[in-house]
């Protein structure tokens, strides 16, 4: 009992001390029921605090050898039995398994408290309750419609037992309410909508102003009012109406919880947008759901690991940036856009901001332990925990991490929107490409003016991004470009740094697929924002050329911008003409790279080298030895601080010391993206990986350049588009201002002369401007790697598959 009369002032060692003592109790009692119980209960407060399943486990298998030793006599026995059922609950919402929800309800239905509370108990109505929730949860998992029956059934009954004026009824009536629109989205019934109605107003009746259930009430009466109007067949009725009330309602109640709140606000700037394209209240609609997409509480349901909440928000932004497009109004496009995407990332970047504002430059241990001992309030987080939670997004354990750190990082959030004006760069324009269902827009920020330059590109549709991007799968594919490891051609060895074997198929590719995908994006959207944007070619001036920084969105992001171009003809030009590429995940983030303008001191000023060409089960990629010696020939050459571990005699955690005693690195290797878990993306060396957590953890507020010279170092995920989920991205939030990665599998046979290229010009100033030889600096690294791929270029020809050499390697950041 000690336990639960003092758990609000517990922390994660006070926890671990009650859990030892019952276990040292349990050794001596073995027979005593009650400190099973008090273990499983310790462990169950535990777990609220880390969020580890491994103690919700151990809580709930303590919890039935208690309640198995309890006699049933005991009047503790129904209190035992009703945490248990609170635990399964608990690990049903964490992981979102359907057996763990199964569990659940079976215990609850099985428990001795339904079996031994007297008739008349006021506890008995609230276990009914918890029945009709389980029951509707399930229904919304199995979308079968006993488990709706059941859940009315159950709900009802808890209502039946309740007297005036108990909880049990407002909640069995919400319960009522949500399990109509269950069985209406299984049944399309429209004679459950009366019905529905009915309770869903009686119970909006009955519920006080600053219930945090408000919201889903009124999202509950939104919905049933729009279905009304679309079976009656007349949908701008009064209904419409009613319901876009509703959910307004309902998204703008203040006390209510923020996942039910973004419920409704999302079905308010949908059906708002859909009935009132061009309506004032649509824009407020989608305002306000972007602010809770980006809000606090948003973060920390995002890190509970189920990426669906992503999945299902990943249209949001790029649907109100059209809208705002639609409604001339471009600056509002940029900032929802902000709002909405690389949430992720963002979220990371934000922290890493915050800190810098407490005087922290990065998040370790040590500086938690420091700002602790001198007052600030860090006693409950433990950052190497914190970190290992980021990367188990799959079991659940991030939840509550926004919840900890927001108790020493009160001020982290999302940039405003006249920070993102003033720090654009001088070289060129930021180019936001956004893609939405009915429309395609440039947005071009650039230093000096207020507000974005709005570029309709009526020829592009999403329809065709989708088109080019299959066939350009199917192209990689026929040719072994696709991550599945090395290539072996007719005579000779070469392989690919990919991830497995691949074996050349007998079809053969259509020669001009390729070339026909980037003569259509250059001629439906790079060609136009160039125009507009008044860049030229002219081969005579001798001039640097302008960087343009690309930011597209949807399924363009798959595509590659940078090489669109008419190729192969006499009226040949492309974007590489015109401007030197780099991409960003974000405006934001590049923003962060550009402040962090501090030179890299000079005993950390260089470059650290590794390859690993013969990783065990992986393809051997032996052209990565001679790639790192190139460079480091030449480094050493050029009187650059250069170092240089091969294969075998490195481990991941010697990389991570010269990562952080070196200001730019190197990996000529194999890599793996974890699209589920972006933090578990890593790096592959013969004696293990290295993967973005383990990186994130260190110092590295001197990172410059990241060289990621392996596979598909930039290509996310297509089901998560807006999100940037690549290691490209992952190094940018690790610190790197800028990185080079690769959008499909990349020669062997090219790579060592690309890197020696890029590094040549980067150390001998090819742009006419000496780099000294001493220092290293990345800050040319853009105009480095668009040499190297000329310089690649002029050695090959225009063929697709000629296209296909260069064409992955791509920039990122500053």
């Amino acid at each position: 009992m000690f336990a639960l009369h003092c758990a609000p002032e517990l922390d994660n060692f006070d926890t671990s001390e009650i859990i030892w003592a019952c276990k040292s109790a349990i050794e001596t009692s073995p027979d005593d029921d009650g400190w099973r119980s008090l273990l499983g209960l310790a462990y169950h407060m535990r777990f609220s605090q880390t969020r580890d399943l491994s103690d919700l486990d151990r809580a709930i298998s303590a919890g039935h050898l208690g309640l198995k030793q309890t006699p049933r006599s005991r009047q503790r026995t129904r209190s035992r039995a009703c945490l248990i059922t609170e635990m399964l609950n608990a690990r049903f919402e964490a992981t979102a398994c359907p057996h763990d929800l199964e569990n659940a309800i079976a215990a609850q239905q099985g428990t001795r408290a339904l079996k031994i509370l007297p008739e008349g108990h006021p506890a008995l109505p609230i276990l009914f309750n918890s029945l009709g929730t389980w029951f509707l949860e399930q229904s919304r998992v199995e979308e079968d419609r006993a488990n709706i029956d059941a859940a009315v059934l159950y709900s009802y009954t808890a209502m039946g037992l309740a007297p005036d004026g108990h909880p049990a009824l407002s909640t069995g009536l919400r319960i009522i309410t949500l399990t109509f629109a269950s069985r209406f989205s299984v049944t399309q019934d429209p004679a459950i909508l009366p019905e529905a109605l009915a309770a869903s107003r009686k119970l909006l009746g009955i519920t006080a102003g600053e219930s945090l259930n408000l919201p889903a009430i009124r999202f509950a009466l939104g919905v049933f009012q729009e279905n009304l109007s679309l079976t009656s067949g007349k949908p701008f009725t009064h209904s419409i109406s009613d319901a876009i009330f509703h959910f307004k309602a309902g998204a703008l109640c203040s006390p209510g919880r923020q996942i039910e709140r973004l419920e409704a606000s999302r079905a308010w700037a949908q059906l708002s947008n859909r009935v009132y394209p061009r309506s004032l209240d649509t824009l407020h609609a989608f305002d306000v759901t972007l602010e809770l997409v980006a809000g606090r509480d948003r973060h920390q349901q995002m890190f509970r690991g189920n990426y669906s909440h992503l999945r299902e928000l990943s249209k949001l932004p790029v649907q109100a940036a059209a809208a705002a497009c639609r409604m001339g109004s471009p600056e509002r496009a940029i900032e929802w856009l902000e709002r909405g995407r690389c949430l992720v990332w963002n979220h990371i970047s934000h922290l890493q901001e915050s800190l810098a504002q407490t005087g922290e430059h990065t998040l370790s241990p040590h500086n938690i332990a420091q700002r602790h001992t001198s007052g600030f309030n860090a006693s409950k987080l433990r950052f190497d925990s914190f970190v290992r939670k980021m990367a188990s997004l799959e079991d659940g354990s991030w939840d509550g991490g926004a919840v900890m750190l927001r108790e020493i990082l009160p001020f982290y959030g999302p940039p405003a929107w006249s920070t993102v004006l003033e720090n654009l760069p001088e070289q060129g324009p930021v180019v936001v490409i956004n893609l939405y269902e009915d429309r395609c827009d440039a947005l071009a920020l650039l230093a000096g003016l207020n507000e974005p330059l709005h570029i309709p590109l009526p020829c592009f549709s999403v329809e065709k991004a989708i088109k080019y991007r299959s066939e350009l799968k199917v192209q990689l594919n026929l040719r072994g470009l696709r991550a599945k490891g090395g290539e072996k051609e007719l005579g000779r060895e070469t392989t690919e740094r990919g991830a497995g074997p691949y074996r050349r198929k007998g079809a053969e590719s259509d020669k001009n697929v390729v070339r026909r995908i980037l003569r259509c994006l250059w001629i439906e959207v790079v060609k136009p924002i160039l125009d507009v944007l008044a860049i030229s070619v002219n081969p005579t001036s001798g001039g640097t050329l302008p960087r343009v920084w690309w930011c597209p969105t949807g399924p363009l992001s798959f595509l590659p911008i940078h090489a669109a171009g008419i190729y192969g003809s006499f009226d040949c030009e492309s974007t590489h003409d015109y401007v030197v590429s780099s991409y960003t995940p974000s405006v934001t983030s590049l923003i962060d790279r550009m402040k962090d303008i501090s030179s890299i001191d000079t005993p950390r000023s260089g470059l650290f080298l590794t390859n690993q060409p013969q990783v065990p089960h992986q393809v051997r990629i032996p052209g990565t030895t001679t790639e790192v010696e190139l460079i480091y020939e030449k480094g050493m050459k050029e009187g650059i601080r250069v170092h240089k571990i091969e294969g075998s005699e490195i481990t991941p955690t010697d990389c991570l010391h010269y990562m952080e005693t070196y200001s730019a690195i190197h990996l000529a290797c194999h890599a793996s993206q974890n699209s589920t878990v972006p933090m578990k993306s890593h790096f592959r060396f013969h004696n293990g990986s290295l993967d973005l957590v383990t990186i994130m953890k260190r110092d590295l507020k001197h990172a410059d350049l990241a060289f990621l010279s392996a596979c598909e170092t930039s290509a996310g995920d297509e089901s998560l588009s807006e999100e940037a989920i690549h290691l490209a991205a992952g190094m940018l939030a690790a610190g790197y201002r800028r990185v080079v990665a690769t959008m499909w599998v990349i020669q062997d046979r090219h790579a060592p002369g690309v890197a020696n290229d890029f590094y040549d010009y980067l150390w001998r100033g090819g742009d006419g401007s000496a780099s000294g030889g001493r220092a290293f600096d990345g800050r040319a690294s853009a105009y480095a790697l668009h040499h190297a791929i000329q310089r690649l270029r002029d050695r090959l020809g225009n063929s697709d598959c000629d296209l296909l050499a260069w064409i992955p390697y791509v920039h990122f950041g500053y």
